[in-house]
C-alpha cells in the first residue's frame, strides 16, 4: 500500500529509518477498523450545541476557545492533559486570561466544560463511560491538539499526534451526526505542491521525513482522508508559520519561526531571500478567524484550507518589522547571514534557538522553514495594513523575552 503512495517518487526507506516505515504501514490500515459514522447532517458551528476541543491551551488553541466562546454553541468541552478535572480547568483559564479580559473570561466560563486526559493514552485517557457521554453529546469536534516537537521521530510523536484521531472518530460512529476539524500544518505539502490545497493522499510524506511531527501530521491526514472516504465529514486546516497577535503581539510559541526571527535578532541580520521563508506567515488571531470560518462553512465548500496571510514578507519588510520593534538588522546574503549565526552559538551554546543548528547545517540555511503557500483560505482581517506592522507588534513583544534570554541562557514565555 504505502509503495503505491509512492508511486511518483522515492519512498520512505530512502529518507527514514526503517522501523518508521513498518509503523506507517501498520498506522494506515487502522481506520479499516472503524465502524462507519452516525447517520444525520453534522450541524455547522452556528448550529452546533456542543464543542469538543483538543489543544485548548496550546497557543493556536487558546485563540480558537476564544474565537468558539464568542460563538452561540452552548458549551464547550476541553480535553487537557492533567491530572484532575480542577487541574484541567485551571489550565484553560490560565490560557484564556492571557489573551481575554476578567470580565469576558468571567462571563464565559460557565460554558466551560474541562476533562483530564492524555491525546497519547489509548481511548484519549478517558473513561469508557465518559467517551459514551461525549459520543452522545457533542455534534463538532475541533482536533487541534498535539505535541509540537520539531525534534522527536515519528514513532515517538505518532501516539498523540497521529492515532489520536482514531478514538476522535470513534466518537462519530454514534450519537449525534458530527464534524470533525483537524488542525495539520503547512509542512506536510511538498514545495511544488504548494499552490494547491491538494488531499495528502496525492503526494509523497514531507521530504524532510527526519521532521517527524510533519511526518506525524501526514499520517494522520492520510487517516482522515480514508475516513472521509468511508463517510466521515471531515474538514483539515493547515496554518503556516503562525506569529503573534495582529494587535497585541503576544507570541508565547518557542517553534522555529519564533526561533528564526530570534537568530536574526541576535545576529542583526536577515538573510536577502527572506521572502521565500515568511511569506507562509499567518497572525494568530487571524489564524482561528480564519479557522472558524471554515467551522461555520456549510459542507459543501472545502475540506481543505490553507491558513495563511495573503501578505509575501520581503526583507525589507522584515526589517521595517524589526525596527518598528526598536531593532536595526542588515540584509545580508543567506551565506553570510548563516555563518554569523554559526559564529553566535558558538559563544553561546545554550542559545533557546540553537535546536535549530543542524537543520541550517545540513540544508540551505532557508530550507528549514515553510515555501510560499497560496491554497484556498478566507481573507485575512486586516489584509489591506503592511504586514510588516503586524510583525512588529510580534517583534516588540518577543524583544524582551529575547533580551532576557541573553542574560538567562532560556525563554520564557512573558507573562
Amino acid at each position: 500500500r504505502l509503495d503505491a503512495l509512492m508511486a511518483a517518487g522515492e519512498g520512505i526507506e530512502d529518507s527514514g529509518p526503517a522501523d518508521d516505515r513498518g509503523l506507517i504501514e501498520e498506522d494506515l490500515q487502522r481506520v479499516a477498523h472503524l465502524a462507519r459514522p452516525a447517520a444525520g447532517h453534522a450541524p455547522v458551528l452556528n448550529h452546533a450545541q456542543a464543542v469538543l476541543v483538543t489543544g485548548a491551551t496550546g497557543f493556536i488553541g487558546r485563540y480558537l476557545l476564544r474565537a468558539l466562546l464568542a460563538s452561540s454553541v452552548a458549551t464547550i468541552t476541553c480535553l487537557v492533559r492533567a491530572a484532575s478535572a480542577d487541574s484541567a480547568r485551571a489550565r484553560v483559564l490560565s490560557a484564556l486570561r492571557e489573551i481575554m479580559s476578567a470580565d469576558d473570561l468571567a462571563a464565559q466560563a460557565h460554558r466551560l466544560i474541562c476533562l483530564p486526559g492524555d491525546l497519547a493514552e489509548d481511548g484519549l485517557g478517558l473513561a469508557p463511560e465518559t467517551r459514551e457521554r461525549l459520543a452522545r453529546d457533542i455534534d463538532l469536534i475541533v482536533h487541534n491538539g498535539a505535541l509540537p516537537n520539531m525534534v522527536l521521530p515519528y514513532p515517538m510523536l505518532r501516539k498523540a499526534n497521529t492515532l489520536s484521531v482514531l478514538p476522535l472518530l470513534d466518537l462519530m460512529t454514534r450519537g449525534r451526526a458530527k464534524t470533525m476539524h483537524f488542525v495539520s500544518t503547512l509542512a506536510v505539502v511538498p514545495d511544488e505542491r504548494a499552490p494547491v490545497a491538494l488531499p495528502s493522499t496525492a503526494f509523497m510524506p514531507p521530504i524532510a521525513l527526519e521532521s517527524g511531527y510533519s511526518l506525524s501530521k501526514w499520517v494522520a491526514e492520510r487517516l482522515l482522508e480514508d475516513a472521509r472516504g468511508r463517510g466521515f465529514d471531515i474538514r483539515i486546516h493547515r496554518p503556516g508559520a503562525v506569529i503573534g497577535d495582529s494587535i497585541t503581539g503576544y507570541y508565547p510559541a518557542l517553534d522555529a519561526t519564533n526561533c528564526f526571527l530570534h537568530l536574526c535578532h541576535d545576529v542583526h541580520a536577515i538573510p536577502e531571500q527572506v521572502e521565500h521563508v515568511l511569506s507562509s506567515l499567518v497572525c494568530v488571531d487571524e489564524a482561528a478567524d480564519q479557522m472558524l470560518a471554515v467551522l461555520e462553512a456549510p459542507a459543501g465548500d472545502t475540506h481543505l484550507c490553507h491558513v495563511v496571510s495573503r501578505a509575501a514578507i520581503s526583507a525589507l519588510e522584515l526589517r521595517n518589522g524589526f525596527a518598528q520593534a526598536g531593532r536595526m538588522v542588515e540584509i545580508v546574503s543567506a551565506l553570510d547571514w548563516a555563518a554569523r549565526v554559526f559564529a553566535m552559538l558558538e559563544q553561546r551554546p545554550d542559545h533557546p534557538a540553537g535546536w535549530l543548528l543542524p537543520s541550517i547545517q545540513e540544508r540551505d540555511p532557508l530550507d528549514f522553514a515553510l515555501a510560499p503557500q497560496d491554497g484556498p483560505h478566507a481573507p485575512c482581517a486586516g489584509e489591506a495594513e503592511d504586514f510588516s506592522e503586524r510583525l512588529g507588534r510580534s517583534l516588540a513583544w518577543l524583544s524582551t523575552v529575547w533580551d532576557a534570554s541573553t542574560q538567562t541562557g532560556t525563554q520564557e514565555p512573558k507573562e
